[in-house]
């Protein structure tokens, strides 16, 4: 096959259409409060793109698509803090669903329509679109190799960067764009840092109104965006721009959710928590003389835990054993009655990965799990028993739990359950126990109680687990808030 400029641009045309659904879904995924519906839609809009190209082909002159590649390579500049602080800015005016349509016009208009034209327009003026075809998934291929081998998030940027401006130069073939654009890609790759941690900072006091946020430490793992935002003394760990654990305020979610269930359990013996990634619950655990175990999917969150976590965890690496994987396999190759207390600390079921662990399928693992006298602390997700999440995943234990209790502390602001086939015999001592600390009053529903709330309430499982994720994420941003 001959080399021609025409055969390169249709191959780096591939490799930057890659780039830009991968590091564009995931900057969309990471500003708006996040589930698979948010990142299907933001998939969807960039793929709409190639069919707008295609559409405008024969439609536009040389001017006009030296324009719009001027547009599309500033827009593509920008997108990995400028989507960021676009969603922070719209959303200070309280116009949230402006932000995601404006988000995602743009994502189908200037992320990827641009560089798929060119592949239709050189088919009409006689190019073989078999072969150009073949060249356009050669250069997706490159960009997933790529993806793979690039040691960090900036280091990615700096090859989407060289790919945009390649682009350009071998479609306009000008000077007065090719130039320019290669010192501006140049000057935000050097200054990426610094341009993110001001979105970020922006973001976080616009979108989680923190008054005076600080950006600490930001990665990018494969499942998710990673930030650690100091403000004054305070510390916070955000997954995808959710806040996941706050120093200064989730004392009461780990005392209602591993402090004061292990307190109940009378053999201090072994303990699993699910989740976990700063390490919070597993410390407080440790210190109450378990033998614990840490799931965690996410090795960089669980990282990121304990290194800026771990002082105020009192943690270190020797004190407990942390396993990296898939909770549902770990779980699943585990003898049956093992563990004296498990715990569930996992994010509320925004994501398809973490609403799978509300299953009944996966309770009845831990039932499984769970050694006789032991406990199973389950969060519901919400603060009034009856809503449909706590309902839903309160259907779930139900089905898989023969023994249950059920306490609200004004404190927390949510409902947790305790579960086993039995509970054991200091259960009876839990409203003592609660009410040494809880100076705000709480409430505790037996297990006859919660049922009778749940009722027929359909279990929270794979097959409606849509109904679940849109109801997360039209209420529960307003409640982490």
């Amino acid at each position: 096959m001959k080399i021609t400029r025409d055969n390169l641009l249709i191959v780096d045309c591939g490799a930057v259409l890659m780039l830009t659904q991968y590091i564009a879904v995931r900057e969309i995924g990471s500003s708006f409060f996040s589930t698979e519906l948010i990142t299907v839609a933001a998939v969807i809009m960039i793929l709409i793109g190639p069919s707008i190209a295609y559409y405008l082909a024969d439609r536009v002159g040389a001017k006009f698509l030296a324009a719009w590649g001027a547009v599309t390579f500033v827009s593509l500049l920008v997108v990995p803090f400028g989507v960021r602080a676009l969603v922070a800015y719209l959303m200070s005016l309280n116009i949230e669903h402006v932000a995601m349509l404006v988000v995602f016009l743009g994502a189908g208009l200037f992320y990827s329509a641009f560089f798929a034209i060119f592949l239709p327009r050189i088919v009409r003026g006689g190019g073989d679109f078999v072969t150009l075809y073949c060249l356009e998934l050669a250069g997706a291929v490159l960009a997933l190799v790529l993806i793979g081998l690039m040691p960090n998030w900036q280091c990615l940027l700096v090859a989407f960067y060289a790919f945009i401006v390649l682009a350009l130069h071998l479609a306009v073939r000008s000077a007065f764009l090719t130039v320019p654009a290669l010192l501006a890609s140049t000057l935000v790759a050097f200054y990426y840092p610094l341009l993110d941690a001001q979105a970020a900072q922006y973001y976080y006091r616009c979108y989680w109104e923190q008054k005076d946020p600080h950006l600490l430490a930001v990665t990018y793992s494969p499942y998710q965006r990673i930030d650690v935002v100091t403000e004054g003394k305070d510390r916070t760990l955000y997954l995808d721009g959710v806040p996941y654990y706050d120093a200064s305020d989730l004392y009461w979610f780990n005392y209602y959710i591993a402090e004061l269930p292990g307190r109940m359990v009378a053999n201090k013996g072994k303990a699993l928590i699910v989740g976990s990634g700063s390490l919070s619950s597993t410390g407080y655990l440790v210190r109450q003389g378990f033998d614990v175990t840490t799931i965690e999917i996410d090795k960089k969150v669980a990282d990121f835990g304990m290194k800026y976590f771990g002082d105020l965890n009192k943690l270190s690496a020797s004190d407990f054993k942390l396993e990296i994987g898939d909770a549902r396999r770990i779980i699943a190759g585990l003898p049956d009655r093992s563990y004296d207390l498990i715990v569930l600390d996992i994010p509320a079921p925004f994501h398809v990965q973490t609403a799978l662990l509300y299953t009944p399928t996966f309770f009845d693992e831990l039932n499984r799990c769970l050694k006789d006298g032991g406990i199973a602390a389950i969060n519901t997700c919400s603060y009034k028993v009856d809503d449909p999440i706590a309902k839903s995943i309160g259907a779930s234990a139900c089905k898989s739990f023969a023994d249950l209790r059920a306490i609200t502390g004004e404190s927390l602001g949510l409902t947790i359950l305790y579960c086993a086939r039995k509970l054991p015999p200091a259960i009876e001592e839990l409203r003592d126990q609660a009410r040494v600390e809880e100076r705000h009053g709480f409430q505790i529903l037996d297990d006859h109680g919660f049922r009778t709330i749940v009722g027929d309430t359909r279990p929270h499982d794979s097959e409606n687990l849509a109904a679940l994720l849109l109801f997360a994420r039209e209420h529960l941003p307003e409640a982490v808030k």
